[in-house]
This record gives structure tokens, sequence and C-alpha cells, in this order.
């Protein structure tokens, strides 16, 4: 296999021409995705995408379980690039491969589903949109402690150079997306969602996440500490580690952001919950009431203000 930014390509159903998948209709749509050892969920991951994709860039990191094999089994186009601790530059250079007019974007340990192709269709011929925020459903914990968390990331854009990925980890999209084609250009992809495996208990301990991404955010803390994408990311990461009232201070400013950036219901959901943690029941129904205001379709804030 190719190294040091040359590229695999394996024969595959996909093109760059925009492919025919789910009842015959034209998918203009590059899958991008970026993986190291990920051999345990990409397959599924791929499979679930293939009908609504014309193309797959699978930019790999380091792999050393066959990952690269795996996504040119399904076509995909795998790049190899030396991980440089930078999710954000991984992420834009599989975007920078990319032929269709549209980006969706995934992580291995997730799953795309698609309630009615027909709407998928709808939204890429929006052309009032620049990209949407999509439902992601996380599955956390374990044994007596599962459950999900939902989020909306908008990982659903135009394929335009003006739209990248930012931030050494918790990387987001949709401040470029904003910036390239205003407040209202990103809607919510009604019929879409993302079933995501990667915050289990057994998978968190496997990678050691919490140890990479604290390394990660404390560089890029040092570098922008006001900047709200990474105050949510340290907030998310406390949060998860049980430390409420150091997920407080990070989580706390972001009530007041005027606009949202994606991430905004699932830090509402953060700050009630570590504020009824923290002893502070208080102050979690005002954020809470606040919260269902802001996110009135948000059931899990008006479950977490009952």
């Amino acid at each position: 296999m190719a190294r040091d930014g040359r590229e695999l390509r394996a024969s595959g159903t996909s093109d760059a021409s925009g492919a025919s998948g789910a009842c015959g209709l034209p998918l203009p749509v590059s899958l991008c995705l970026i993986a190291r050892n990920e051999r345990r969920f990409l397959a599924d991951c791929l499979r679930s995408a293939a009908p609504y994709v014309a193309e797959t860039i699978l930019v790999d990191t380091g792999s050393t379980d066959g990952t690269a094999a795996i996504g040119a089994s399904f076509g995909a186009r795998v790049i190899h690039e030396a991980w440089a601790d930078d999710f954000a530059a991984a992420r834009n250079r599989s975007l920078a491969a990319a032929s269709q007019p549209w980006i969706l974007v995934l992580d291995a340990d997730e799953r795309l589903a698609v309630g009615d192709p027909a709407a998928w269709m709808r939204l890429l011929e929006d052309e009032a949109k620049g990209g949407y925020f999509v439902q992601v459903i996380s599955r956390v914990g374990s044994g007596a402690r599962a459950g999900t968390v939902t989020d909306a990331v908008c990982r659903l854009f135009r394929n335009d150079a003006r739209v990248r990925f930012r931030g050494l980890v918790h990387e987001e999209a949709a401040s470029s997306v904003y910036d390239a084609y205003g407040g209202e250009a990103i809607g919510d992809a009604a019929g879409l969602s993302i079933l995501h495996e990667g915050y289990r208990d057994d998978v968190i301990a496997e990678r050691d996440k919490f140890a990479r991404n604290r390394r990660l955010l404390a560089r890029a803390l040092a570098a922008a500490p006001d900047d709200p994408a990474l105050r949510y990311a340290a907030g998310t990461e406390l949060f998860a580690a049980g430390d409420y009232a150091g997920a407080l201070r990070w989580l706390e400013p972001l009530a007041g952001l005027a606009r949202d950036p994606g991430y905004g219901s699932d830090a509402m959901l953060k700050l009630v919950h570590a504020c009824r943690a923290a002893g502070r029941p208080a102050d979690a129904a005002r954020h809470a009431a606040d919260g269902a205001k802001r996110y009135p379709d948000f059931a899990d804030l008006h479950d977490a203000r009952a």
C-alpha cells in the first residue's frame, strides 16, 4: 500500500461522475472519513453510506490493522497521511480530495441512517442551503449505565474551498459554513441521522480517548482560551470524566451564545446535568427552562428540566 501522501484506489461501483444508489437516485455526494485502526467498525460504516454517495475518500493516519484495505475493498480512495496531532488538518485533507458538489462526513465508528431517500435528495437540491446539521445519536456507558445522547453536528455541506474544519480536537465545520454562506444557510437534515458507537465505555477504554483529547485541548486552549468551540470541547471532556465543577467553568459562558454553531443544544443539556450533579439545583432548573425555550423540539432538555 502506498504511503507518504500517495493514494491507493480499488475497483468499486462508485465513481467521481456521480453514481446512482438507492431507488436509482443521482448522488452528488462525497463521503469523507479519517481513520486509524478502525477495523472493528469501518465496514459497517461504509456499508451504511454506500447507497447514498458517489465516492468515498478515506484518509488513513497510520493504521496497522488492515483499515486501509477494508476501505479499498469498498471502492474508497485511500490517502495515507502522517498523523500530525490535528484532527482538522486530517479532515481537511479528505475534503480537498472530494470531487462531488456535496460532502458528507462520518467517523468510522458511525453509521448513516436514512429514513427517506427522497428527503435526502430534497436537501441536496435546496439552493439556499450551504450545509445541514445532522442528528447524531451516541450510545454511551455500558450495562446499567448504558443510554444514548443526541447532538446536532454540521456533517453535510457543499464542497467549497471556503468550508473547512477548525480545531485540533472536537473539530467543527459549522463556523466556516456560516462565514461562507451566512447565518441562515445551515438547515436541519430532516430524515437523516448518524448512529455513533465511539462513546461506549469499552470503546473509550480501548482507545484511551480522554488522555489524547486532553493533551490536544491543552495545546489548543493555550493559544485560544476564549474560543467557544474549545470551551465546549473542554467542558465535554470534563463532563464525561465526571468532573462536573470543572465542566461548568467551561460550559456556563456558552449559555449566552448569540449564534448556535451546532453544539448549543448539547452544551445546554450538559450544563443542566452538571449543575444538578454539582449540587446547584436552582441553576440547573434555570438553565433547563432557558434551554427548553431555545430548543423547543429537543426532548432531552425537556426531560432534564422535569
